[in-house]
């Protein structure tokens, strides 16, 4: 099963720090019965999609100033909060998430999100 959400937009404008949380519902990816026990959340420049997984090293990750705080809010709700990033190159630009998460019997699993845009 690939699970991606429908491409969205998320704007992070100057001045935001921890803007959010905004929330990302797994409800109808997970396996019946299953609920999300750890997540984390990984950006990158640009679109990355799920057919890229195989070689995210070549891509530009963005989550040491993009990503604020995350947490398992639910048993299928993950919450993130944005920071705007200070270096040029990552803003006025697009950024993909991807949500790593693992789920009740220790099964694991990617998710994408595109498009956090940064003005």
């Amino acid at each position: 099963m690939k699970i991606e959400f429908q491409q969205g937009r998320i704007c992070i404008q100057s001045n935001a720090a921890e803007w959010g949380p905004f929330n990302f519902d797994f409800e109808d990816a997970l396996p019946e019965g299953k609920a999300i026990t750890l997540c984390s959340v990984v950006s990158y420049l640009g679109r990355v999609k799920p057919s890229d997984s195989d070689d995210l090293a070549s891509e530009t990750a963005t989550t040491a100033e993009l990503i604020g705080t995350t947490a398992v809010a639910s048993d299928t709700v993950v919450t993130v909060q944005f920071n705007r990033p200070t270096t040029s190159a990552w803003i006025n630009v697009s950024h993909t998430l991807v949500f790593n998460f693992t789920i009740t019997g220790g099964g694991t699993h990617s998710a994408y999100f595109y498009r956090v845009e940064v003005l």
